[in-house]
Parts: structure tokens; C-alpha cells; sequence
């Protein structure tokens, strides 16, 4: 209003009262070297909106222990954010403070991460195929009801003695190879002892050979591992991948979700030879049987694999790999499971279209796949049986 009483148009601002803290708030680690860790922080405020985020940094997980090192004004939902200067092959635990304009603020939970380290390098980990790793499994123990392996119960545990190496590294995993077998036999019989082999072999070794703390991930060695390797082809096998319908006509039940099993006339879509998740009992007589030839044997040399290789897979005890296959002849078909043997690859027949049961007992060798980036392998030792290449989380 003015001295003569004239008025103005009203004006009005609205101003909006904040009562909540940033929510979504996150830490992402984005990339590491030897010195430093680079992440990205997010955060949202829909009242009053982001106005900075605070990096903090610790070497233990204690509240108490984080120190901000640096406050990023910021009214983006995202910050990214270099922390430098660090020790090489040291553990972090990093977190982030998002704060609004009125002043509340949110704490991420806390990321874990180390710097590169003092371990094998990675262009020389292609290399390191065949050495030693001081990898201890956390001891479990595994039974194998007699309703899924045959007629027999049988229960396992932790060979705590076992010696490890290097069978495979790639970009995100490296995976061990047990030197050894288990001393223990692993019993498989019948339709039943085809249907869940493959089961069975993977949850022993999973049950006994696992290491949480290291994020290792145990199941059994498998043709696949086997293949990856090798320059054998199969398919020059005399009748492999040969199509095939017997006179006799009972399969296990798996063999119906197998890729190469037919039955009345339709094939399985379902499983590959060293594929199973669901556990599966008793046998059927199909109208048709049918199916492709997947048994084939070889024995492993130098003439298909490098030495290292041989070496790694060729062991005097016989020993299950956790893959089926099938042969036929013009009146039956018999489902096996592969095995190694004195360095060469076979399979042994658990069960037959005229209805027939089979058994056997192998030793089982399991394998390890570890998340190479949440651990550190080589700080210690040479790889060699004597002085192990050391393996910790980072």
C-alpha cells in the first residue's frame, strides 16, 4: 500500500516445510587401482533438495573410527568421488553423508573394499593355470538319501587335507581344482542314481567345500571343465550325436528335460548333460523312445591338452564328474554318468531301457569358483605344492 492508499497485486511465495531426511542414499564402488577408490554417491530430496555430500573413510567398521574427507557441495542426485593417497592392498570401509538444504542428513551403508594389491597381477594370472592356493573350505558334511542315489544312504564329510589349484581364470572368477579326490566313495544305482547324479555329486561338494567368508562357491568337476581345455571333438566319436529309438523303451524320468532325450517323439528342452536343480525319481516306458547318442570316451594327453592340463586332470583314483550321457544299441539305451579314470574319460551305466539297475562307487572331486575381485590370491608363496599362493577376502 502506498501513501495514498493505492495497493499492489498480492504476491505470494510458498515455501515448503522439510521434515524428512534424502532418502535413496547409496554408495557404488566404480573403479580401484593400488591407491585409490573411486565411487559414486546418489541421493534424493523431493522437499528441500540435496545440497552436499560428505566422503567419509575408515579402515575399521566402528562408527566412531570414520573421518569426512572431503564435503562436496552438490544439488545433483549423484556425486562421483575419488578418494586417493590410500596404502596399496589395504581394506576400506567407505560411506557417504547426503544433506539437504534444511540441514538433515543420511548415512549410506557401509561399502568394503580394498586397493589393488601386492598379489599376482592380472596380466600374469594366465599364467598362474596349475599353481597352489592355500584355500581352506569351511568343513560341512553331506548325506545322500538312498530315495535320490539308489538303494544305498552314504555320509560325507570335509576332506580337510586337500591341496588346491589353479584350473581356470577368467575376467570376474578364478576356479580350484582339488589336487585329489575325496578318499570317500560317492554310491550311485539305477534310474535314480542317472536322475540325480548330477545333483548330488554338486550339493556334496557344495555342503563340504564352500567358503562363505571368501565367497567360494563348491560343486563338482564336470565334462564341461573338461572340454573348455581339451581339442578332443567328440564328434568325430565313431556314433556321437547320432539319433536313436531301441526296442526296449524305459528311461529315467530326468531323460525327458534332457536337450538330446526324445520321448514319444518330442525332445526335452529343459537340461543339458551337467544341468540339474530339482530332484527327480523312478523311471517310465515311453510309446517311443528316442535320442542322441552323448557317450563318448578318450584318454587325455599332450595331443589334446597342454601338459598343465593333463597333469591337473589325470589322477589314478576314478573319479565321477557330475555329467550324464547316453548310448544305444538297436534294442536298449544306457544311461550313464562320466568318469575319469587313470586319465581318461568313460562313463559308467546306472540304469537301461529294458529296465535294468547298475551301480557303481567313484571318489569325487569338487571345484571351487571364487569372485577374483572380492579376493586377494598370491601375496604370499610362489604357487608351488611348498609355498602356496596365500588367498584372503579383501
Amino acid at each position: 500500500v502506498d501513501s495514498e492508499g493505492n495497493t499492489s497485486e498480492p504476491s505470494v511465495q510458498i515455501i515448503s516445510k522439510d521434515t524428512q531426511s534424502p532418502t535413496n542414499v547409496a554408495l557404488t564402488v566404480t573403479s580401484y587401482d593400488k591407491t585409490s577408490i573411486t565411487v559414486n554417491a546418489t541421493g534424493t530430496d523431493d522437499a528441500s533438495g540435496i545440497i552436499s555430500y560428505a566422503f567419509q573413510i575408515s579402515q575399521t567398521e566402528n562408527d566412531d573410527d570414520f573421518t569426512t574427507v572431503e564435503t562436496v557441495p552438490s544439488t545433483e542426485n549423484s556425486c562421483a568421488y575419488r578418494y586417493s593417497n590410500l596404502s596399496v592392498g589395504e581394506r576400506y570401509y567407505l560411506r557417504v553423508i547426503v544433506t539437504d538444504v534444511a540441514g538433515y542428513s543420511t548415512v549410506s551403508e557401509i561399502v568394503k573394499r580394498s586397493t589393488q594389491d601386492n598379489g599376482i597381477p592380472d596380466g600374469e594370472f594366465s599364467e598362474a593355470i596349475g599353481k597352489y592356493v592355500d584355500y581352506e573350505p569351511v568343513s560341512g558334511s553331506f548325506s545322500a538319501s538312498g530315495t535320490y542315489n539308489g538303494n544305498s544312504t552314504r555320509s560325507f564329510s570335509t576332506n580337510t587335507g586337500a591341496q588346491w589349484r589353479i584350473l581356470f581364470v577368467n575376467d570376474d572368477t578364478v576356479t580350484l581344482i582339488a589336487e585329489n579326490p575325496t578318499n570317500t566313495s560317492f554310491y550311485l544305482e539305477g534310474a535314480n542314481g542317472y536322475n540325480n547324479g548330477v545333483k548330488l555329486l554338486n550339493d556334496a561338494c557344495k555342503a563340504m567345500y564352500s567358503n562363505s567368508s571368501l565367497g567360494a562357491v563348491a560343486r563338482s568337476v564336470d565334462i564341461d571343465d573338461i572340454e573348455a581345455v581339451s581339442s578332443y571333438n567328440k564328434n568325430n566319436y565313431s556314433n556321437y550325436g547320432k539319433e536313436y529309438s531301441p526296442s526296449n523303451k524305459y528311461y529315467p524320468n530326468i531323460f525327458k528335460d534332457e536337450l538330446t532325450g526324445s520321448i514319444d517323439g518330442r525332445y526335452g528342452s529343459l537340461l543339458g548333460l551337467s544341468d540339474q536343480t530339482d530332484w527327480v525319481t523312478g523311471s517310465t516306458q515311453a510309446t517311443i523312445l528316442g535320442g542322441k547318442w552323448t557317450y563318448y570316451t578318450y584318454t587325455m594327453s599332450t595331443r589334446y591338452m597342454n601338459s598343465t592340463y593333463v597333469n591337473i586332470f589325470t589322477n589314478s583314483n576314478t573319479y565321477w564328474l557330475a555329467s550324464r550321457c547316453v548310448f544305444f544299441d538297436r534294442s536298449s539305451a544306457a544311461f550313464n554318468l562320466f568318469y575319469v579314470s587313470g586319465g581318461a574319460v568313460d562313463a559308467y551305466w546306472l540304469y537301461s531301457s529294458s529296465n535294468n539297475n547298475n551301480s557303481n562307487s567313484y571318489a569325487v572331486r569338487p571345484v571351487v569358483e571364487i569372485d577374483r575381485t572380492s579376493v586377494t590370491i598370491g601375496r604370499l608363496g610362489d604357487g608351488s605344492r611348498n609355498s602356496q599362493y596365500s588367498i584372503e577376502a579383501k
